[in-house]
């Protein structure tokens, strides 16, 4: 269930698309295509015992999700995430659902992440007719038997198996949640390491999504350091072969990934002084783009609300991060406080349940949190400004709470200061 839908190849499709003259280059060529598709599918599905069988079916790997269930999440995910984060053709996963050909395991691994938008909360059910949970319940059983089913090898396609990695990491709640997903992530970029997904393979008939799925890996790793606490980055761009998605005029899609992948560099620079090697002492990012200046050669005023706010955002992200050191009074001091503001208005235009269900949405409201506490420590906030912005807050945190265990605690943290700002006010007052 590829991309390319490659259970219905059109004619042509199952060899190069161009006429090879060199002889040696095009047996090289067959060779690559032959040993790329040996490689993407395993020989044959491991034997389980039937203790083995018994445990996966107690912790619900062989699960089959409820018609109703999936009939409600998978448009949504096509609708909301589909061209975002272009891991897998949603309409193609869509059709192949619809025929019974779909990877059971694919279909949880979107229901994973698409049970987190708020049109989801209806139909979050594991069983027919079954009670309905909240999202954290409904995905912590999910992802425990994806969990299950990764470490036994039940999915037998390879690049699947990528695309439901890359989707369980993108679930960080829970116990050990950060660690978990970042380890999620690891195994997906592993898996396309492996079988060459960074390199080019003439011919292919999917190396256009195929391209799509690598460079989303990429954009990911860029936002783990941060958002996961991950140390390193694990991919870096001089070891891909692949040439970038080109922006073309119509393509929805590459325009999205266009403006990614130029924040995915962004994200480098500016977290270049967290580096476990970095003697610097002083924020070296003191030329930094605009976002309009990193949109200027597209239509960004026709993007989808959502993801134009989402992108926004991951913008706000990387300039938040570009100040370490910088004092207040400093451009980086400055752009660092400008942006938690931007967050603030974004959330509280877009409203924070309507923007895209991604781990990104409440690290970013988390930090706006801390820098707009750390400007009143500062003197660059006043008191007044301070508490409306941090009541702006505790309400995006209270909502995102309720979906993402990772922001209770800088939830109550908020709260807290929020409470001791409005007494301290309310003592200042003349009686």
């Amino acid at each position: 269930q590829f991309y390319a839908c490659l259970r219905h190849p059109q004619s042509g499709q199952e060899t190069a698309s161009y006429v090879e003259t060199d002889p040696e280059t095009a047996e090289r060529t067959r060779r690559q295509i032959f040993w790329y598709r040996r490689q993407r599918r395993k020989a044959s599905p491991p034997k389980l015992s039937e203790h083995h069988r018994r445990y996966l079916e107690d912790i619900g790997a062989l699960l089959v999700l409820p018609k109703s269930t999936t009939e409600a999440l998978l448009p949504i995910y096509t609708t909301v995430l589909n061209d975002l984060i272009p891991i897998l053709d949603g309409n193609c996963v869509l059709r192949n659902h619809s025929n019974g050909q779909a990877s059971n395991y694919l279909i949880r691994g979107i229901c994973l992440v698409a049970c987190k938008s708020k049109q989801a909360a209806p139909f979050l059910q594991l069983v027919e007719d079954g009670e309905v949970l909240n999202p954290l319940e409904f995905a912590s059983k999910l992802l425990t038997g994806l969990d299950a089913a990764m470490k036994a090898n039940l999915e037998p396609d390879r690049i699947t198996k990528i695309q439901i990695l890359a989707l369980m990491h993108l679930h960080n709640d829970g116990l050990g949640g950060v660690d978990r997903s970042s380890s999620y992530l690891s195994q997906a970029i592993c898996e396309a390491w492996s079988i060459s997904l960074h390199l080019k393979v003439p011919g292919s008939p999917d190396r256009k999504q195929g391209d799509f799925l690598w460079w989303a890996l990429r954009n990911f790793d860029r936002l783990n350091k941060p958002i996961m606490g991950a140390a390193p980055f694990m991919i870096d761009d001089t070891d891909i072969a692949l040439d970038r998605i080109p922006l073309t005029e119509g393509d929805y899609r590459s325009q999205l990934m266009s403006v990614s992948l130029t924040l995915g560099d962004l994200m480098i620079a500016a977290t270049r002084v967290y580096k476990a090697s970095s003697k610097a002492t002083v924020d070296d990012c003191g030329e930094f783009p605009s976002f309009t200046q990193l949109t200027s050669n597209m239509s960004f005023d026709s993007f989808h609300r959502s993801h134009a706010s989402y992108l926004e955002i991951w913008y706000h992200v990387a300039a938040m991060l570009s100040c370490r050191y910088s004092g207040p009074g400093s451009p980086q001091y400055n752009r660092r406080l400008a942006s938690a503001g931007g967050v603030l208005k974004i959330i509280s235009k877009e409203g924070s349940d309507r923007l895209p269900p991604l781990p990104l949405v409440p690290y970013a409201v988390s930090m706006a949190t801390t820098v707009i506490y750390r400007a009143l420590r500062d003197g660059q906030r006043d008191p007044e400004t301070a508490c409306e912005d941090l009541s702006l807050c505790c309400k995006a945190l209270d909502v995102l709470s309720e979906r993402w265990t990772t922001v209770k605690g800088v939830a109550r943290l908020a709260k807290r200061l929020l409470r001791f700002i409005q007494r301290s006010l309310r003592e200042e007052q003349p009686r």
